[in-house]
């Protein structure tokens, strides 16, 4: 499957992931590159949209976190639908380090939705999570998520936040 973009990815997976609508759920967007998705997503299940940022292995201290916290919120989970959303997936270590991070934070579920992931590691994510919500799940992977689009451009930090910031605008307008 090709996909022409992050957006046009988003909107498939919210559309994958419909029979979620109206429950109790926060999206959480991997940055950079799940950001424009999740975006999608939290638009099509009117949903809060939230970043979970997870540190690196092998850094101690990840600037990612100051750039992005500002245009984040902080959502709690008591009994609510974890949904964590990125571009794809290559070798599923920053999806393992965020799965982890989210079951401290102790969610009713945990959905991780991707445009494309290699098969074994959505086997692992399989017992890891309660669902897992892949448009393509290939034994055949490219060997990079960027092969699955026909654009797939670096987001800077500034196109991140300001996608942030859009939601967020759109929420409390919702809000009045």
């Amino acid at each position: 499957m090709l996909f022409t973009d992050r957006k046009e990815a988003g909107m498939l997976l919210a559309e994958a992931l419909e029979k979620y609508r109206g429950e109790a759920i926060v999206v959480f967007a991997l940055p950079r590159g799940g950001v424009p998705l999740g975006v999608e997503i939290a638009k099509k299940l009117a949903a809060p949209l939230d970043l979970l940022i997870t540190k690196k292995i092998g850094h101690p201290f990840n600037p990612d976190r100051e750039t992005y916290i500002g245009a984040a919120n902080i959502q709690s989970l008591e009994g609510k639908t974890a949904i964590i959303v990125d571009d794809g997936i290559a070798t599923g270590f920053t999806m393992f380090a965020s799965i982890a991070a989210l079951k401290k934070r102790n969610p009713k579920r945990i959905i991780v939705a991707v445009p494309v992931t290699p098969e074994d590691t959505a086997k692992k994510m399989d017992q890891m999570v309660d669902a897992v919500v892949a448009l393509e799940r290939t034994d055949n992977y490219l060997g990079a998520v960027g092969a699955y689009y026909v654009r797939f451009d670096q987001l800077d930090d500034k196109e991140v936040v300001a996608l942030l910031r859009s939601m967020h605008v759109k929420e409390e307008k919702a809000d009045e």
